[in-house]
């Protein structure tokens, strides 16, 4: 005669997760690194080159668009 009892499972553990375990995680690429902050200073560098470029050129343009009160020759004699 079969038994009315459910068979039995192994003890729960309380401390199991219902997740399996996550993989290791990949450890920072230490060349990457280094090569990510010299592009970085790279670029930073060539703009702020390029915006001083810029200011300078529109300042020279400014300031070669201003008359001059007094000339920019000495003046010379007319010659006899």
């Amino acid at each position: 005669m079969p038994s009315s009892v459910p068979p039995s499972f192994p003890p729960s553990d309380p401390f199991a997760s219902s997740q399996p375990p996550l993989p290791p995680g990949k450890k920072s690429n230490l060349l990457l690194w280094i090569v990510g902050i010299v592009v970085v200073v790279m670029v930073g560098f060539t703009a702020m080159c390029g915006l001083g470029g810029y200011f300078l050129m529109r300042k020279a343009k400014q300031s070669a668009s201003i008359p001059r009160s007094s000339p920019r020759t000495p003046a010379t004699p007319p010659p006899k």
